[in-house]
């Protein structure tokens, strides 16, 4: 069977959403191997950004996680256009499970580009899709693919604003999966493969065109506005500080810009500050937002709902500052600070600078 994934990479290389899912399908990977399935993993690669690496680089940054073969193009930067990339991605896959033949799983990044494309791809691949899972796995361990060859998988999904998780079983040939970046832990790096592994490249350029590819989407993205170079991606962060509704005013935004400053962290926000416009929504942390995993999350005014707790219940450690001492971001902190934030930060700030200053 093909296990596949659309990688998502920054200016540095492979980033933490693809990287979790990457460390995850391997393990998937070897548990089929071990269970005599003939597995391959696949990732599928669409980003401007690798447009210089060379076939050492490739195989460098995906061979340690046991990546089999990559599909990529140099036409540009397609992620930013919806027709082009599902006929790319439908494309390797057709090719990968000789005319969709092979059972396959692919798994993408659940971010605002994959939930477009998403029922366009799944219909021109004739694939079933389990969305935005913070797990998944071969049902009841499962390995074999059934008679017909068709997978069993088994995913886990927050439903009802988080308040309840579903649990998702799909029998078919080719299945898709979304997974909420955050939702597996990073491998250790012992956990890799010591040696990467030599990578068979295999170029698209030449069929991207096809007459039998064609799609037609009404969603086309006309405008992509890059972040600041001095954002920090809250996918990748290891420290963020997020701003509730107890940040007011710009007064307050610098506080919380001050902090992040020394802290080297992102920021977030909850949604009462997005939908005041003080924030932008693209820092919206929460169920309708980010899922987030940083080992520091700093929840600054934040009471605590449940559609933004369960955007952070990934988090290492939770530290809480709010002058309610009730307030429900307590209940799932690790330490919380009970005080008016105006007079809490800039102390932690010069107390942090101390530390720093040693």
């Amino acid at each position: 069977m093909i296990l596949s994934h659309l990688l998502t990479i920054h200016k540095d290389g492979i980033n933490r959403a693809s990287a979790e899912i990457l460390a995850r399908c391997r393990e998937l990977k070897n548990h089929l191997l071990k269970n005599s399935i003939n597995t391959e993993l696949h990732a599928i690669i669409c980003n401007s950004n690798v447009s210089l690496w060379n076939s050492s680089k490739l195989s460098n940054e995906l061979g340690i996680y046991g990546v089999d073969k990559i599909w990529i193009t140099k036409k540009g930067n397609i992620c930013d256009q919806n027709k082009a990339l599902i006929k790319y991605i439908a494309s390797a896959q057709k090719e990968a499970t000789k005319k969709y033949n092979i059972p396959s799983l692919l798994v993408m990044e659940s971010n605002e580009l994959v939930k477009d494309i998403l029922g366009g791809l799944a219909i021109h691949i004739n694939a079933s899709v389990i969305s935005d899972v913070i797990k998944f796995g071969f049902s009841d361990n499962n390995f074999t693919p059934r008679k017909d060859k068709s997978l069993y998988i088994r995913a886990t999904r927050p439903v009802m604003t988080s308040k309840a998780l579903a649990d998702v079983k799909v029998i078919d040939k080719q299945i898709i999966i979304s997974l909420r970046p955050g939702s597996y832990n990073l491998p250790d790096v012992n956990d890799l493969e010591t040696v990467p592994k030599k990578v068979e490249i295999e170029y698209m350029n030449d069929r991207l065109h096809s007459p039998n590819n064609k799609i037609s989407l009404k969603n086309q993205i006309k405008q992509v506005i890059n972040a600041t170079e001095d954002f920090i991606d809250l996918n990748e962060a290891r420290i963020i500080v997020a701003a509730g509704r107890g940040i007011k005013d710009q007064n307050g935004k610098t506080l919380i810009a001050n902090l992040a400053e020394v802290l080297n962290a992102g920021i977030a926000a909850s949604r009462a500050l997005t939908q005041s416009g003080i924030y932008d929504s693209s820092v919206l942390v929460g169920q309708s937002g980010k899922v987030v995993s940083p080992q520091l999350y700093l929840a600054v005014g934040i009471s605590g709902s449940v559609q933004h707790i369960s955007g952070i219940l990934n988090s290492k450690m939770i530290i809480a500052i709010n002058k309610d001492k009730n307030a429900p971001i307590f209940d799932i902190a690790d330490y919380g600070i009970v005080g008016d934030l105006n007079k809490v930060i800039p102390i932690l700030i010069d107390e942090i600078k101390k530390i720093k200053s040693k």
